[in-house]
């Protein structure tokens, strides 16, 4: 797996976090395009809830960066 996620999720916990606390996360298809993804252009804004990748991360659903955006990994 990624090893910068373990230290960006240990991170994370350290904030406030309710159960409706978001990331906004950018996502740069140049290689390759998600659903979401506007014709023409280059990035996709996703909005994630941080309960629910804190649980994702602890369940081991996450393994690295392709697995937080949809349409790439495995979720």
């Amino acid at each position: 797996g990624d090893r910068v996620y373990p230290r960006f999720v240990e991170n994370l916990r350290s904030l406030p976090v309710g159960e409706r606390t978001v990331l906004i996360r950018s996502y740069f298809n140049r290689f390759r395009s998600i659903p979401e993804t506007v014709p023409g252009y280059i990035s996709t804004q996703l909005l994630q809830g941080v309960p629910a990748l804190l649980d994702d991360w602890e369940a081991d659903r996450i393994r690295g960066y392709d697995d937080l955006v949809p349409g790439l990994g495995g979720r």
